[in-house]
C-alpha cells in the first residue's frame, strides 16, 4: 500500500506524464493532418517532421515520467525533495513548448545558423530544455547512489 507521502511525492511526475502523453496525442493528430495527400481536404501545408518530433519527445517524456512515478520512492526514500521534479517540469515542459512552437511555423528547432531570425532562438530554447533535462537526470542519480549508500549502511 502507497502512503499518502509518497503519493505527493510522485503526483508531479504523475501529473508532468499525463500533460506529455496528451500532447503527444494531439501531435498525433496534427502529424495524421500533416502527412495527407495535398488535395485532400484533411491535408494540413505544414511538414510532417516537427510533428513527428513533438510526438516523439513527448511519447519519450511521457514514459520518463510514469518510470519515475514507479521508482521515485526506490530513488529517493524517504528524502523530501522536489528539486528534480520541478527541474524535469521545466525542461520537458519546455522543450515539448518549443517543440510544439516550432512545429507550428513548420520547423524543426535544430538549426543554428539559419536565414529566418526565430531558429537559433528556438534552438537555444530547446539546447536549455536539455540541459535542464540533463541536470534533473544526474540529480536523479545522485539521489539514488545516496540512497543506496544510505541503505547500506
Amino acid at each position: 500500500m502507497v502512503d499518502v507521502e509518497e503519493r505527493a511525492r510522485t503526483r508531479g511526475f504523475l501529473v508532468l506524464g499525463l500533460i506529455c502523453l496528451s500532447t503527444a496525442i494531439v501531435a498525433s493528430c496534427f502529424l495524421l493532418a500533416a502527412l495527407q495527400a495535398a488535395y485532400s481536404p484533411f491535408a494540413m501545408q505544414l511538414p510532417a517532421g516537427p510533428f513527428e518530433q513533438l510526438e516523439t519527445e513527448a511519447f519519450r517524456l511521457a514514459f520518463a515520467s510514469f518510470l519515475l512515478v514507479l521508482l521515485w520512492p526506490r530513488i529517493a526514500g524517504k528524502t523530501p525533495t522536489t528539486g528534480p521534479t520541478r527541474v524535469f517540469g521545466a525542461g520537458a515542459v519546455t522543450k515539448l513548448g518549443v517543440l510544439g512552437f516550432a512545429a507550428s511555423q513548420g520547423m524543426s528547432a535544430i538549426q543554428i545558423a539559419d536565414p529566418r531570425t526565430l531558429s537559433p532562438k528556438l534552438f537555444a530554447v530547446r539546447t536549455a530544455a536539455n540541459v535542464l533535462l540533463m541536470a534533473s537526470l544526474l540529480w536523479t542519480c545522485a539521489l539514488a547512489y545516496r540512497h543506496s549508500k544510505a541503505s547500506r549502511e
